[in-house]
């Protein structure tokens, strides 16, 4: 019983995890689609995003419009 509880709460915390990420996600690409408008008068179409990991901020830029685009970046180096 204990492991199923054990279970179910870490399930429930990825849920929220990924919600929150999620969140995030589509309120930056909101800023810099806001941003971007003000400041050059037209929407933006290309997005760089470096150290970027997970590229769900490049994720979500593609997927607001056909026209946008996206490179993605994060160079992780090994020390050995």
């Amino acid at each position: 019983m204990a492991y199923e509880r054990d279970c179910l709460a870490r399930l429930n915390l990825q849920v929220k995890t990924a919600e929150y990420r999620y969140t995030i996600d589509v309120a930056e690409v909101d800023i810099i689609d806001s941003l971007f408008k003000k400041l050059r008068g037209r929407q933006a179409r290309k997005l760089r995003e470096d150290f970027c990991a997970t590229a769900n901020t490049s994720c979500e830029w593609v997927k607001r419009r056909d026209t946008n685009t996206a490179i993605c970046f994060d160079i992780c180096l090994l020390y050995t």
